[in-house]
Formats: C-alpha cells, sequence, structure tokens
C-alpha cells in the first residue's frame, strides 16, 4: 500500500512540474533599487538599458557595444607572422612562460592598446534622468518587475489618487531602446529628461530630439 501512494504522489509531482505555467516568469521587487546592481538588465545583444524604478526620479543606465576608452589601435604587425611558428614550438614543449614572453614583445598591435597605451576598458554610453512633478501623498501599490518571458521592465505605483506605470525594453528588430510612460489622469505626466555622459560627451537638444 505505501508503495502505490508513493507512486501516485511521484505522477501527482510529474503532472504539476510538466503543465504550463499560469504566469510569466518575472522578477519582482517592492521597492526602488537602492544599487546599480538591483536594476533591471535589458539589451539586444548590441544595446542596454537599466532602470532603477525611482518614483520621483527614475535613472536609466544606457549602454552601446560599441563605446570603449582607450587609445587609437592600428592592428598591422608585419613581423608578428615572423614569430608565430617559435611561438608554437615553445607552446608544445611546454615552454609556455618562454612563449608568453615572445608574444607581448612581438605578437601585439603595432600602435596603442595591447602595444604600450592602456588597452582601455567598456564603458556605459550615458545616463538618462528623468525627474517627475508628483503627488507622493497617499503613495501605495508600488511594484517593479522584469518579466524574463518577454524581456520588458516595469514600475507602477499610485500617488495623489493617479495611477503611474514605466515600461521599458530593448527592440532588436528596431535596435532602439523604447520607454513608456503612462497615468490614469490627463495632464498627471509632467517630468524633466534630461542625457549625461561622465566625460567625452556633450548633450543639446534639436527640436523634439535630445
Amino acid at each position: 500500500m505505501k508503495r502505490i501512494h508513493l507512486l501516485a504522489a511521484a505522477l501527482l509531482f510529474g503532472v504539476a512540474c510538466d503543465g504550463p505555467q499560469s504566469e510569466p516568469l518575472t522578477l519582482w521587487y517592492d521597492r526602488p533599487a537602492a544599487h546599480w546592481e538591483e536594476t533591471l538588465p535589458l539589451g539586444n545583444g548590441r544595446l542596454g538599458a537599466m532602470p532603477d524604478g525611482g518614483i520621483l526620479h527614475e535613472h536609466f543606465v544606457l549602454n552601446d557595444i560599441t563605446c570603449w576608452s582607450g587609445s587609437e589601435q592600428p592592428t598591422a604587425n608585419p613581423e608578428a607572422l615572423d614569430y608565430l611558428p617559435r611561438i608554437r614550438e615553445l607552446l608544445l614543449a611546454g615552454r609556455n612562460l618562454e612563449a608568453q614572453r615572445m608574444m607581448y614583445r612581438h605578437f601585439v598591435c603595432s600602435g596603442g592598446g595591447s602595444a604600450e597605451a592602456a588597452y582601455g576598458s567598456y564603458e556605459m554610453l550615458g545616463r538618462l534622468d528623468f525627474d517627475f512633478a508628483l503627488d507622493t501623498v497617499g503613495l501605495a501599490r508600488y511594484g517593479r518587475g522584469l518579466n524574463i518571458s518577454d524581456a520588458t521592465a516595469w514600475t507602477r505605483f499610485e500617488a495623489g489618487g493617479v495611477a503611474y506605470q514605466r515600461d521599458c525594453f530593448v527592440s532588436r528588430t528596431d535596435d532602439v531602446v523604447a520607454i513608456r510612460l503612462r497615468a490614469s489622469q490627463r495632464g498627471a505626466l509632467t517630468f524633466r529628461m534630461t542625457l549625461s555622459r561622465p566625460s567625452c560627451a556633450e548633450t543639446e537638444a534639436a527640436g523634439d530630439r535630445l
């Protein structure tokens, strides 16, 4: 009898695990991000955005795969080919340290980058900040999340009798970061938007473009 009960329990467990999920796979939070690691990552392989879900001030970190620090790097090095056979011989002979030293001397770029100048590092594209003018009296029902099923992030809350929602995703097809801001009452959505970068950049407004 015990074996029958155990088999029945196993079958029920298997049915529960294999059945379709009623809710999408979602990360849920009940407060804005306190630091960068708590922001929600969005991207399409080239562009990236990480919203923090702030209420009065929402901050997005923007990334672009081509944004890299460092100097220009001519990659041509005619003598590298001459040293390739010797480097291979050293590696096959187990003389890895000698091979490494030879690579650092002769198998590097002829210009900056890996030859002499600092190679650089990946940098963020910029900061996109929203400063909202809204009444936070009666703030309630706050939540933010990342729907992993469709790669969309959202922030929702109620304040001053108005329901607010902000959605963000990064389109692979159109290669854009899309942000939608909504409020349940007309005229309740007022904000100031700024785009900035720590260094090597200037921001200007031209018509409806920033």
